[in-house]
C-alpha cells in the first residue's frame, strides 16, 4: 500500500469525523395531548418558550417535534385551556411526553352597578391599540406548514338509480388530503410574497397543493377581515373602528398566562344578518393586543359557497415587544341539495408558522408584483422528506388516505386502467342525440368532439331554420403548448346555403400567454355589431313567438391572424390581420311562424326596417388592428405556471384600426380607441365596476355601415349582457362613424342594503344599480339607470331600467340578465 494512499484514507477518515462531530444530534419528542377526561385536544400549539420552534397536534391530539441537544421548556397551549409548561432535557434519544390540560381557570368579571358591561373599556383600548399592532413589524419573514383536509359527511350511494362510486373510490370520507410547505415574506404596508417549496396531495403525484397561506392571511387588526369564499364585501372585525355599532361584548373573566392577565371576552352580533363574527376574543392586560381568538361567522352571514365557518387563531410573544401568529385554523362546513340528495361535508386549513425572523433586511427589488410562487420541484419530495419536515403528524385514518389513494393512483395510471377509463368514455350514449359526442385519446392527450345539429337548431329569418354542427380537435402537452382546431358547418333550410369557418389555435408560450390564432370562413353569418349583441336563442324566441326579428346580418366570407402576447408585465398586446369579403343579405322568410295580427318581420336592413333590399353593395376589405391593455402593477404568480391576479389599479385599452377597401379606388379608414376599465372593492358597501370608452374616427368615416362603431343595445326581456352594454338602447339607432364617448358603472352592494330588509335578509339575493351614457354625433347625451337584484338562484339578474334623451324619458323596463353561452 502506498503512503500515498494511505494519507488519502486518513484524511478523508479525519473529516468524516469532523464533519459528523459537528453535526447537531437531534431527537424526537413526542406524545398526545388530552383533556381533562383524556379527550385528544386537536391542533393544540406545542412550542419551545421564547421561540416560534414547535408544532402542532394532528386530530388525534398526537403531536411530534424534532429537538437538538440542550435543555428546553415546552409549552403546551389550546385556547379555553390552561398554559401548560415542562421542562425537558434532549440527550441524542427520543423523548416520549404525554400532556393533560386543564380547563382555563376564569375569574370571573365582579358584579358592578354600571351602564355597561366591564368588557367595553377593554375593547375601546384594544382599538386605540390595534394600528399600532398591526403596524409593529415593518417586516418579517416565517415558514408555513399548512395541512388541508376536506371530508364528505354526507353522500348518496346512488343517482338516477346508479351507484355514484365504487366501493373502494366511496365518496364519503376524506376526499381531499393535502400538505404543504411555504416561506411568507411581508413587508408594511401590505406587500406580500409566499414561496411554496413542497407539496404532497393524496392520490396525486403531477399536481401541487391549494394551500396558498397568503391568501388565508388573516389580521384581526383590520376594520374589515375576509375570509377566502367570503360575502363580496368582508366581514367587519371585532376591533374595527365601527365595532360598536356591530357588536355587544361581554366579559366572560380572565386568567393568567405567564406574567400577563388575559381577558376572556364574548363577541355578540347586535344583528345576525349584519357582516359580522361572533365567539370569542382574548386580549392581553395592559397592553390591549390580541391573545388568540375563536369566532364564528353562521349561516346567516350569507358565505358565498358554504352554509358557515369557524376560525381561530394563536399569538406568541417572539421578543419582549412583539406577538405574531402561532397558528390559525379555518374550518368550513357546506351542504347541498341536488335533486333530492344531499350532499355535505366540512373542510380545515390549518397553518402553523415557525422560524419566525424580524427585519430581515430584503432587497430593495425583493418584492415585486410576483405574489406567489409554487417551486416546480415542490411535488417531487419523497416519503423521507415528508417524515422529516412535516410539522404536524398524520393520523391513522390520514395514513390510510395516503396508502389507498397512493395505490389508487399507480392503478389508475397503468396502461389497462388508462385503457379502460378510455373505452368507457368513449362509449356512445343515447344523449349524444343532443350533447353530442367526444372521443378521448388519453396516451396521446387528445379529443375530438362533435357537437349535436338538433342542439343549436335555431331560426332567423334570413336563414329560416338552420341547423349547426361543431368539430374540436384538442391537444394538450405537459408544457402547456396547448393546440385546438375548430370548425363549424351550417346550413339554412330557407336559403339553401352552406356555411362554414374553421380556425386553428396555438398557445405557444405559456408564461407570456402568447398564442397564434388562424381564421377562415366563408359564407358566415355576421351581425353588423361585431360584438353580437343579440343571442341567438334569444332571437329565434322572439320570432318564433313574438313576431319580433331584432338580429341584422349580412354574410362575410373571410381570412383572418391574430397574435396575442404580454410583452411584460400587465401589458398585452394583440396584432389582428383580417382580409374579407362582405355582402348583404335579405330576408328568406316573408311569412310569420306566429301570426300577430298587425305585425310583420323588419326587413334585415338596420336602420330601415321597412327597405326590403340590399342594404350595402358587396366589397372587400384588408383591416388591420393593433390593440394594447395594460394593467397597471398586475399581480401575478407561478402556481407552477404564471397566473394573473389582476390589480387595484384600472386597466388602461388603447386600439388602432386601419381598413382598406379593395376596390372601386376607396381609400378606407383609421380609427383610435382608448379606454379605462377597473373593479374596485369599497368594503361593506361591495364592489365598483366602471368603464369608459372614447373612440374617433381620424381621417373620414367609413364608407359601410358595417364598419361603423356600434353600441351593444338591448329590446328584449331577456338578455345575456351585463357590463359594457345599454339595457334599452336600440340596436343601431347611434352607430356612428365620427367619435364617441361611452360610460358604464354598476355598484352591486352584495346585500349591504337586503340585510336590513325582513324576509329579504334571509335570502342571499343582491342588489345592483348602475348608470350607463352614451354621447356621439348621432345622439348629445343618452343614458339609463338601473335597480335589479342578483343571485337569483345563483346566476339570474332582474333589473328596472329607464332610459333618458337629456332630461326626457324615452322609455322604461324589466329586463331578466340570464348568462346564456352565444351559439
Amino acid at each position: 500500500m502506498s503512503d500515498s494512499f494511505l494519507y488519502k484514507t486518513l484524511t478523508a477518515c479525519f473529516l468524516f469525523f469532523f464533519i459528523l462531530s459537528n453535526q447537531a444530534i437531534t431527537a424526537v419528542v413526542s406524545g398526545k395531548v388530552t383533556d381533562e377526561k383524556g379527550q385528544p385536544l386537536p391542533y393544540a400549539n406545542v412550542y419551545i418558550k421564547g421561540t416560534s420552534i414547535g408544532t402542532a397536534t394532528n386530530m388525534q391530539g398526537e403531536y411530534q417535534l424534532k429537538l437538538e441537544d440542550g435543555e428546553f421548556e415546552m409549552l403546551f397551549q389550546y385556547i379555553g385551556f390552561k398554559k401548560h409548561s415542562e421542562m425537558i432535557t434532549i440527550k441524542g434519544k427520543a423523548v416520549h411526553l404525554n400532556v393533560r390540560l386543564i380547563p382555563e381557570e376564569i375569574t370571573l368579571a365582579e358584579v358592578t352597578i354600571s351602564a355597561e358591561d366591564p368588557s367595553y373599556p377593554i375593547i375601546r383600548k384594544a382599538i386605540a391599540r390595534k394600528d399600532h399592532y398591526r403596524t409593529q413589524v415593518e417586516s418579517y419573514s416565517c415558514r408555513v406548514f399548512t395541512k388541508s383536509i376536506f371530508r364528505m359527511t354526507d353522500a348518496p350511494d346512488k343517482m338516477f338509480g346508479q351507484k355514484v362510486f365504487d366501493k373502494e373510490d366511496s365518496l364519503k370520507g376524506i376526499f381531499y388530503l393535502s400538505e404543504s410547505e411555504s416561506k411568507i415574506s411581508f413587508r408594511q404596508p401590505s406587500s406580500v410574497k409566499e414561496v411554496m417549496i413542497s407539496s404532497k396531495i393524496s392520490g396525486e403525484n403531477k399536481g401541487y397543493s391549494i394551500n396558498y397561506y397568503s391568501v388565508f392571511m388573516l389580521s384581526f387588526y383590520n376594520n374589515l377581515v375576509s375570509p377566502p369564499l367570503n360575502n363580496g364585501r368582508g366581514f367587519v372585525g371585532p376591533l374595527s373602528d365601527n365595532a360598536f355599532f356591530y357588536y355587544r361584548y361581554k366579559l366572560e373573566g380572565s386568567f393568567n398566562d405567564g406574567k400577563s392577565k388575559v381577558y376572556k371576552i364574548r363577541v355578540i352580533p347586535k344583528r345576525s344578518n349584519d357582516p359580522v363574527y361572533s365567539g370569542y376574543i382574548y386580549i392581553v392586560d395592559n397592553d390591549y393586543r390580541i391573545h388568540s381568538l375563536d369566532l364564528n361567522l353562521p349561516r346567516e352571514a350569507k358565505i358565498n359557497f358554504i352554509d358557515s365557518m369557524k376560525i381561530s387563531q394563536q399569538y406568541i410573544p417572539i421578543n419582549d415587544t412583539c406577538w405574531m401568529i402561532l397558528s390559525q385554523k379555518i374550518h368550513f362546513f357546506f351542504s347541498i341539495d341536488f335533486l333530492g340528495k344531499k350532499f355535505a361535508g366540512n373542510g380545515i386549513f390549518h397553518s402553523h408558522n415557525a422560524d419566525y425572523q424580524l427585519l430581515p433586511g430584503f432587497s430593495k427589488d425583493y418584492f415585486t408584483n410576483e405574489y406567489i410562487r409554487i417551486e416546480p420541484t415542490a411535488n417531487t419530495r419523497d416519503s423521507a422528506y415528508w417524515a422529516a419536515h412535516r410539522s404536524i403528524p398524520l393520523t391513522k385514518e390520514e395514513e390510510k388516505t395516503y396508502r389507498s389513494k397512493d395505490s389508487l393512483l399507480i392503478i389508475h395510471n397503468s396502461r389497462p386502467y388508462l385503457d379502460s377509463v378510455q373505452r368507457h368514455q368513449n362509449r356512445l350514449q343515447w344523449n349524444i342525440i343532443w350533447s353530442g359526442y367526444t372521443r378521448h385519446l388519453n396516451s396521446d392527450s387528445l379529443s375530438h368532439s362533435y357537437s349535436s345539429p338538433i342542439s343549436s337548431f335555431q331560426f332567423n329569418t334570413v336563414t329560416g331554420w338552420n341547423v349547426r354542427t361543431r368539430y374540436t380537435l384538442n391537444k394538450t402537452s405537459a408544457r402547456r403548448r396547448d393546440f385546438m382546431f375548430t370548425s363549424t358547418i351550417e346550413y339554412g333550410f330557407s336559403d339553401l346555403h352552406p356555411r362554414g369557418e374553421a380556425g386553428a389555435t396555438f398557445l405557444y408560450d405559456p408564461d407570456n400567454f402568447a398564442s397564434i390564432h388562424l381564421k377562415a370562413g366563408f359564407h358566415t353569418l355576421r351581425q353588423f355589431d361585431p360584438a353580437s349583441p343579440i343571442n341567438n336563442y334569444i332571437n329565434s324566441l322572439y320570432s318564433i313567438l313574438a313576431e319580433e326579428n331584432f338580429m341584422k346580418v349580412y354574410e362575410k366570407s373571410f381570412l383572418q391572424l391574430i397574435h396575442i402576447s404580454d410583452i411584460c408585465n400587465g401589458l398585452t398586446l394583440s396584432e389582428d390581420v383580417d382580409f374579407s369579403y362582405s355582402s348583404p343579405l335579405i330576408n328568406h322568410v316573408s311569412s310569420p311562424v306566429t301570426d300577430i295580427k298587425g305585425r310583420n318581420f323588419s326587413s334585415n336592413h338596420p336602420l330601415d326596417p321597412e327597405n326590403q333590399g340590399f342594404s350595402f353593395d358587396s366589397h372587400k376589405t384588408l383591416e388591420v388592428s393593433i390593440m394594447a391593455d395594460y394593467v397597471i402593477a398586475q399581480r401575478y404568480g407561478f402556481l407552477p405556471y404564471k397566473t394573473k391576479f389582476g390589480s387595484k389599479y384600472p386597466t388602461i385599452g388603447l386600439q388602432f384600426t386601419s381598413g382598406y377597401y379593395l376596390e372601386n379606388k376607396k381609400t378606407g379608414y383609421n380609427y383610435l380607441e382608448i379606454s379605462l376599465s377597473h373593479s374596485k372593492r369599497l368594503g361593506l358597501l361591495g364592489q365598483i365596476y366602471y368603464q369608459l370608452k372614447g373612440g374617433v374616427f381620424l381621417d373620414r368615416s367609413p364608407e359601410y355601415f358595417i364598419d361603423y362603431r356600434h353600441f351593444s343595445g338591448n329590446r328584449t326581456l331577456i338578455t345575456d349582457r351585463y357590463m359594457g352594454s345599454f339595457r334599452l338602447l336600440d340596436y343601431y339607432k347611434y352607430s356612428t362613424g365620427k367619435s364617441f364617448g361611452d360610460f358604464q358603472a354598476e355598484q352591486h352592494f352584495n346585500g349591504w342594503i337586503f340585510n336590513k330588509l325582513p324576509l329579504l335578509k334571509k335570502t342571499k339575493l343582491h342588489e345592483v344599480a348602475g348608470v350607463h351614457y352614451l354621447t356621439n354625433d348621432r345622439i348629445n347625451n343618452y343614458w339609463e339607470i338601473n335597480f335589479g337584484i342578483e343571485n337569483i338562484f345563483s346566476i339570474f339578474r332582474v333589473d328596472y331600467v329607464k332610459s333618458f334623451d337629456g332630461s326626457k324619458a324615452i322609455r322604461d323596463g324589466i329586463v331578466i340578465t340570464i348568462p346564456f353561452s352565444q351559439q
